[in-house]
């Protein structure tokens, strides 16, 4: 199996993550954390899943990479576009001298929503609800969403 190390910034969120069967949580509000994330890997990371997709998360996750790593990007932080503040940057001798591979996702086929959805509906996965608005309220869980205060999913009860 994995050797599962989850990275965080936000102080409630790092106390929830000690709920979860991850191996290691490295504080990303620390100075230090690129090293602490490499220090709790013992060594450079074989591979690295981005659910934020920022500049410094998407830096910092490709400098922890030991050779031959693979870097994955799955979320993008809510605001950023295709600009300038946006733009994936790497070294290209940096990436082919520790043949690092990059690639980027949007989360699941259509195939593996149902089977994960098959999972929760059997009791095999408890999805993580980290607040319910009805849907008149959408805006608001939008909001919650874009201020990061939630931890976990969101879900918008359409049956009012």
């Amino acid at each position: 199996g994995a050797f599962v190390i989850a990275v965080e910034r936000d102080p409630a969120k790092l106390l929830r993550l000690q709920e979860f069967a991850v191996d290691a949580i490295v504080d990303a509000a620390s100075e230090s954390w690129q090293a602490d994330l490499v220090r709790a890997a013992d060594g450079q990371l074989d591979a690295c899943i981005d659910f934020v997709g920022a500049p410094v998360t998407t830096a910092n996750g490709i400098a922890a990479l030991g050779r031959g790593g693979t870097f994955v990007v799955v979320g993008v932080l809510p605001g950023l576009r295709s600009d300038k503040s946006a733009v994936l940057s790497a070294d290209p001798m940096y990436l082919v001298n520790k043949e690092i591979t990059i690639m980027g996702t949007r989360y699941a086929t259509r195939a593996e929503i149902d089977r994960s959805l098959g999972l929760v509906r059997d009791g095999k996965v408890k999805p993580i609800i980290g607040a319910s608005f009805p849907l008149s309220q959408a805006e608001d869980a939008l909001e919650a969403i874009r201020l990061n205060q939630v931890f976990g999913r969101v879900l918008i009860d359409c049956a009012e």
